[in-house]
């Protein structure tokens, strides 16, 4: 079964937005090279590979054999392995952004919390994704500065500005929004390499973690330069 491909993602700065990996432009190569439902084989291919494979077994060669082509056809739809993949982890981030800026709540610290639980959601829902963008260290860096990420920490900030806003949260404590990634991406890696007991709850882990940085923040516990300090 092929694993999908979602249908949002966006290019690069510069180029036009796109809503699907069917509309994505391609601006070389001549008629082939815009045969967009190719371009979706090869992108649903490299990432079926990486999940099987990891992603310093997928070659170019080997994506172009699952798909019955010759090897140098498939150039005229990406240019390296690396292309492929930062498509890939362009795709991913749309659908985290997609999944984690769910509605806005009432409750600001709900309307925060959601944020946090909705990562950790991406991470079981999408795990080639998940492992793409954030575990694997043989893969292309991620770009922080693109669009759906910036997007995404902009979003973050703005709902944690409502818990100081409401006086919920003490001001100045911002920066503290590390302790929640912490206590959302720990468990999240952990489930995904599965170096512990089978038996652990990780799902429980990472609602009692929010509840006690939740908890301690209101409490004042957290000083507001916490992490600006480095370790003794």
């Amino acid at each position: 079964m092929p694993i999908p491909i979602p249908e949002t993602t966006a290019r690069r700065a510069g180029e036009r937005r796109v809503t699907s990996v069917r509309d994505a432009p391609l601006e070389r190569g001549g008629q082939a090279s815009r045969n967009t439902r190719t371009r979706e084989a090869i992108l649903t291919a490299a990432l079926s590979l990486y999940a099987a494979e990891g992603y310093g077994a997928v070659t170019m060669r080997g994506i172009a054999q699952r798909l019955g082509f010759s090897a140098p056809a498939i150039y005229n739809y990406f240019l390296s392995k690396e292309e492929i993949f930062a498509t890939l982890q362009e795709i991913g981030l749309n659908l985290l952004a997609e999944t984690v800026l769910g509605p806005e709540s009432p409750d600001p610290v709900a309307d925060l919390r959601s944020v946090f639980v909705n990562y950790y959601e991406f991470s079981k829902a999408q795990p080639e994704y998940f492992a793409l963008l954030f575990v694997d260290p043989a893969a292309p860096r991620v770009h922080y500065e693109a669009e759906a990420m910036v997007r995404m920490m902009t979003a973050t900030l703005r709902r944690w500005q409502r818990c100081a806003d409401a006086g919920v949260f003490p001001a100045g404590t911002s920066d503290a929004s590390g302790l929640f990634w912490a206590a959302v991406h720990g468990p999240a890696v952990l489930r995904r390499v599965q170096v512990m007991s089978p038996d652990t709850n990780f799902d429980a882990q990472v609602m009692v973690g929010l509840d006690l940085a939740i908890a301690g923040i209101r409490a004042g516990l957290l000083p507001p330069d916490a992490f600006g300090r480095p370790l003794a």
